[in-house]
């Protein structure tokens, strides 16, 4: 097997990617970056499927999972930990990232314990899903790990606000490695403000349980520090040949589709393309400033999610 290692040298899984045969998909962004066009996107392709039992696998994984030692939830320990973050966040100067070439202040120090990966019982499952799932599948198909299918769940960061439910594509790379099983990920981002608003306005109370990391503004405290986590995780597998990704930007995204046609299809499909032009329809107006409560939580989102989008289009020239 080809190793699979982290950019900064540390060791981790092996995985061997097959030569032929599915691959399993994870579409990863933050709320209200896109996740239901892309759903009603991989619906309209022909050569898309969902992967029920790895997907419900999956959620298991992360779903409530009680840390070994401490027995909280993986994602209170995440708040409890980015509190400090957010409220240093206006006086700090956080280090920039030394293996990327934007001038980003994400913070590259933040102590979050990593997040409880459910034992190896819930693993093994999910690899067993998925090693199952794609012997039942033809070379060339795209095996959707979330958006599609009848029961499919979107997770996204932070799940709709869910505390107890933080998705993680290093965890999905290491399975699917195990497995010996091809995955890809699409990555979503937006412009910080317009998907803060977008969730402030969908979602109300569900970011509640996120007090402990903004107890003034839990939307944006909630966005900082998952918007921090998906780059940490995009960081691990950027770079590394056998996980293949692509960004989309949502600004973007009738041109951007090309990337995800690049990514899964055959050589000159344009399924998502197509769709896009057809069936985009980017939100009207730009948004209000951020109000003075949350302006020090949606710096670190800004941050970070400027950081993931230059890694994004250093991936996937346009």
């Amino acid at each position: 097997m080809s190793a699979l290692t982290r950019p900064n040298g540390g060791a981790t899984l092996l995985p061997s990617l097959s030569s032929s045969g599915p691959t399993f998909l994870f579409v990863a962004g933050l709320d209200g970056t896109g996740h239901h066009f892309w759903a009603d996107a991989l619906g309209s392709c022909a050569y898309c499927v969902p992967a029920p039992k790895s997907q419900a696998a999956a959620f298991s994984l992360w779903y409530d999972t009680p840390d070994p030692v401490t027995g909280k939830p993986s994602c209170q320990t995440v708040t409890e930990a980015g509190r400090a973050l957010v409220e240093g966040a206006a006086a700090r100067s956080f280090p920039t990232s030394s293996n990327s070439s934007t001038t980003s202040r994400c913070p590259t120090d933040l102590d979050i314990p990593k997040q409880a990966a459910g034992g190896s019982g819930r693993k093994q499952a999910l690899v067993d899903a998925m090693r199952t799932e794609a012997a039942g599948l033809k070379p060339g198909t795209v095996a959707a790990l979330n958006l599609l299918g009848s029961d499919a769940r979107m997770m996204s960061y932070p799940a709709m606000g869910l505390r107890n439910c933080c998705p993680n594509v290093e965890t999905l790379a290491q399975a699917a490695a195990a497995a010996n099983a091809n995955f890809a990920v699409l990555v979503l981002t937006r412009d910080p403000l317009a998907a803060y608003y977008s969730d402030r306005t969908r979602f109300k109370d569900a970011y509640d349980g996120w007090k402990a990391t903004d107890p003034h503004d839990p939307t944006a405290g909630a966005l900082a520090i998952e918007s921090y986590l998906l780059l940490e995780q995009m960081k691990f597998i950027s770079g590394i040949p056998a996980v293949r990704w692509a960004s989309i930007r949502y600004e973007h995204t009738v041109t951007d589709a090309a990337r995800a046609d690049r990514l899964l299809g055959p050589v000159g499909d344009a399924t998502f393309a197509t769709y896009a032009r057809k069936s985009f329809a980017p939100s009207d107006g730009s948004p209000p400033p951020a109000p003075p409560s949350s302006a020090p939580s949606l710096s670190i989102y800004t941050d970070c999610n400027n950081e993931l989008v230059s890694m994004g289009e250093a991936n996937s020239p346009s």
